[in-house]
């Protein structure tokens, strides 16, 4: 991990403690930092706050103020706020508070069977016990219910949307790509791992725009497309493909 990262954490945990001593018991990095693949700036901190008893409204205050401190390059953190008991319970539908940024997200965006096996797995510890007590969720549904639940509904609003800049396709196709990996293998992977997979299988231009995915993520300036049209083409095909594979369920066949 970045010094910087690290760094970062510890002052959030400091910022929770002025706000509310003696409530954080736990603070976990999740996400790209946990799967070693934080790239700065396109990545955010994701990070699984613990509270001992529970989280009460000026806890949550708290935490929302000290999200400040984990924005990473202008990305807007991602915080789960749950409990040991919630930890050691199946994450789905678990009703947990959280925050993108300062701003509350019911439900919390973290809260699912991806950020429970990154922290029975991969999760860096900052705080806390290093193996917590975790319930068991099925990431292989979770991911087939985010491509053909989420996923379907970004795919209509796309097909409006410009998505002109390389950013705007490339983290989609990736985070669609791990999705993929995920309902066929079972085994939880980075997004830059499942471009790195995925990009070798398939027609010529779904091979080719995880292949100028993949090198985005790994910092490269030049893409393989001449202009924005054509890779926006290949990055809705191939997003549109693995969904309705998804939904017909041919996707865990394939693995």
């Amino acid at each position: 991990m970045a010094p910087e990262v690290l760094s970062r954490l510890r002052a959030f945990a400091a910022s929770v403690d002025r706000g509310a001593p003696g409530r954080l018991a736990g603070l976990y990095a999740v996400g790209s930092v946990a799967l070693g693949d934080f790239r700065a700036p396109i990545s955010n901190l994701d990070v699984v706050a613990v509270a001992e008893p529970s989280w009460d409204e000026p806890a949550l205050r708290a935490v929302g103020a000290a999200a400040r401190i984990l924005r990473a390059s202008g990305q807007a953190p991602r915080t789960a706020c749950v409990t040991w008991e919630q930890l050691a319970a199946d994450p789905s539908g678990l009703a947990a508070p959280g925050f993108v940024g300062s701003a509350p997200v019911p439900g919390g965006e973290l809260v699912n069977a991806f950020t429970w096996a990154v922290l029975r797995s991969a999760a860096v510890c900052v705080r806390g016990e290093e193996y917590p007590r975790l319930g068991h969720g099925d990431l292989r549904e979770w991911a087939g219910d985010a491509l053909s639940g989420r996923w379907a509904q970004w795919l209509a609003g796309a097909h409006l949307a410009p998505l002109l800049l390389r950013r705007n396709i490339a983290e989609p196709v990736l985070e669609v790509a791990r999705l993929e990996q995920i309902v066929a293998s079972g085994r939880v992977v980075s997004k830059l791992e499942a471009g790195e997979v995925t990009e070798g299988a398939g027609p010529p231009n779904r091979q080719r725009i995880l292949k100028d995915s993949v090198g985005y993520r790994r910092g490269a300036r030049m893409s393989m497309y001449w202009g924005p049209y054509e890779r926006r083409r290949h990055g809705l095909q191939y997003i549109e493909a693995t969904v309705a594979a998804a939904s017909a369920g041919s996707l865990r066949e394939q693995g």
